[in-house]
């Protein structure tokens, strides 16, 4: 068991701590059972289990007995086939299992003990098995936000396990990256999602998206589509992250003036594959948007400029900024654009390759505190393999 002094000393003074309990191969369960005989456990509102071995579902229950302040539970599931029951005062749960353990029905036992928390908002679900039935949640009205991202890559079941998510209405946050889009979203449905976390297999799956015009936050993964055009139906959409399958072949002028007209964006994020910007691109993309405060691009780009940086109001308005891999060398001026980020606070270059190595006082001026950029918390130059 592993309890730090922040813990200690947050029991001591009645406050509400979290604790990360990792249990040994040999006697995990045995040493988890004596942490639920301290006093201090009385204030542990977070929990984290991790065991190598299996632990009885009665000693999961005394977490409800034993733990009273208790509100999150992430545990590896790692139990004896027989009822699960989870504390009834949790409102964030995540299961977690190791890859080789695959029982059918401890899954399904889980979810189904799941369904009962009443105060329930919170539910991540990991590498569950085929099969596995999400019909029970429909019953717990507190639950807005789902995670399936790593619930597994198998093929079957998936269009069933998609309409079952259909009947989940009082969801705003679903991540499902295995879940056809198509199903989910076909017409008519009730869902009124916010935040969305998916794949776009197919043409079918990226015209679903225009279901969806409460959008805020999509982070959509591989998507296997030319264009973005769908972003013209998610008007309020504050929040992307896109990444294309590297067999796409992406029209980047069609995407760029698409991009041009998301100007509510604060955040924006687009990964490698088979998309590549030029400089002037970039800056038609940027240059609009006046609230973008976080920026990330990812093997995306086809010069060697930094000359996007200075679009628009990205000066005062960008505080974390992450560039990786640049296809061509990186003219060592261009860190002046960087230098103009009066209000940046992250910065992290990966593999950009600079015309001329960069002088080691030019990467000390980045380092905290930064006379370079005063408001700097963290610096990271991680160098090209």
């Amino acid at each position: 068991m592993r309890v730090s002094r922040e813990w200690r000393a947050a029991a001591l003074s009645m406050a509400s701590c979290e604790l990360v309990f990792d249990g040994e191969r040999s006697n995990g369960a045995q040493r988890l059972q004596q942490m639920l005989q301290s006093p201090l456990r009385r204030h542990v509102s977070h929990l984290r289990v991790d065991l190598d071995t299996p632990c009885s579902t009665d000693l999961l229950a005394q977490f409800a007995e034993r733990m009273p302040h208790l509100h999150s539970l992430d545990s590896m599931l790692h139990i004896t086939p027989h009822a699960v029951v989870f504390q009834p005062q949790l409102r964030s749960l995540r299961l977690r299992a190791r890859p080789s353990f695959h029982f059918k029905g401890i899954h399904q036992l889980a979810i189904d003990a799941a369904a009962r928390l009443q105060h329930l908002t919170d539910l991540t679900l990991d590498r569950l098995v085929p099969g596995a039935s999400y019909a029970p949640l429909t019953v717990v009205p507190t639950l807005t936000r789902l995670d399936l991202a790593g619930a597994g890559r198998w093929k079957e079941d998936l269009a069933a396990q998609a309409q079952q998510l259909r009947a989940l209405h009082q969801l705003r946050s679903l991540s499902a990256c295995v879940l056809p889009l198509s199903v989910l979203l076909a017409s008519p449905h009730q869902l009124q999602l916010v935040d969305l976390t998916a794949r776009a297999q197919s043409e079918a799956d990226v015209s679903a998206l225009a279901s969806l015009p409460a959008l805020t936050r999509l982070q959509l993964k591989r998507l296997k589509a030319p264009h973005v055009d769908f972003l013209h139906s998610l008007p309020v959409l504050t929040s992307l992250h896109l990444s294309f399958a590297h067999e796409t072949v992406v029209d980047v002028p069609r995407c760029t003036a698409v991009l041009q007209s998301c100007a509510r964006l604060q955040e924006l994020a687009l990964y490698d594959g088979s998309v590549r910007f030029t400089s002037a691109q970039l800056v038609s993309c940027l240059e609009r948007m006046s609230k973008l405060h976080f920026l990330r691009l990812e093997w995306c780009f086809e010069s060697g400029s930094l000359s996007f940086l200075s679009a628009g109001c990205l000066s005062t308005s960008l505080t974390s900024l992450y560039l990786d891999g640049f296809r061509q060398r990186v003219p060592l001026e261009e860190i002046s654009h960087i230098n103009a980020l009066c209000n940046l606070r992250h910065l992290t270059l990966s593999n950009c390759v600079f015309t001329k190595k960069l002088p080691r006082m030019q990467s000390r001026s980045f380092k905290p505190p930064s006379s370079m950029l005063p408001k700097l918390q963290s610096y990271a130059f991680l160098k090209a393999a």
